[in-house]
C-alpha cells in the first residue's frame, strides 16, 4: 500500500516538474534523485526495524525508478530510445539562466516529504522510530 501511494504522489510531482517552462532532462533527473534521497531519509526516520527499513527503502527506490522511467517514456525531454533530448533551444537556455538569476528555479521540489500521505501511512503502521 505504501508503494502505491508513493507512486501516485511521485508521478504527480514529477509530471508537474516536467510541465514547467524551460525545464530540461538534467533538472528533472536531479529532482528525481533528490526526491528519492529525501524519501530514503524519511523512511529511515520513521521505520525503526532495520530489516523492514531496508525493505521499505529498496521497494521505494524500485517504485520511484520504475515511475521515473514511465514518466520519461511520455516526456519530450527524452528520445524514444531513452537518450536525453537536447532541444531546449536558445530561448530555453536564456529562460533557465534568467530564472536562476532571479532565484526562481523552474524545478523546485514541490512537496515536503515528511507531509506526504505515503509517509503518513508508514507512520500509522507504527514500525518504530520517530
Amino acid at each position: 500500500m505504501f508503494c502505491k501511494i508513493l507512486a501516485l504522489e511521485y508521478l504527480n510531482m514529477i509530471c508537474r516538474v516536467m510541465s514547467k517552462r524551460y525545464v530540461d532532462w538534467v533538472m528533472v533527473t536531479e529532482r528525481h534523485k533528490l526526491f528519492t534521497h529525501a524519501i530514503k531519509l524519511e523512511i529511515e526516520d520513521v521505520v525503526g526495524n532495520k530489516n523492514v527499513r531496508e525493505q521499505c527503502v529498496m521497494l521505494s527506490e524500485k517504485t520511484l525508478n520504475a515511475k521515473f522511467d514511465e514518466a520519461k517514456a511520455r516526456s519530450s525531454l527524452w528520445n524514444k530510445d531513452g537518450s536525453p533530448s537536447h532541444s531546449v533551444g536558445v530561448f530555453g537556455a536564456i529562460g533557465k539562466k534568467l530564472g536562476f538569476f532571479a532565484g526562481k528555479s523552474p524545478t523546485k521540489l514541490l512537496y515536503l516529504v515528511k507531509d506526504l500521505k505515503s509517509i503518513a501511512h508508514l507512520k500509522a503502521l507504527k514500525l518504530g522510530g520517530e
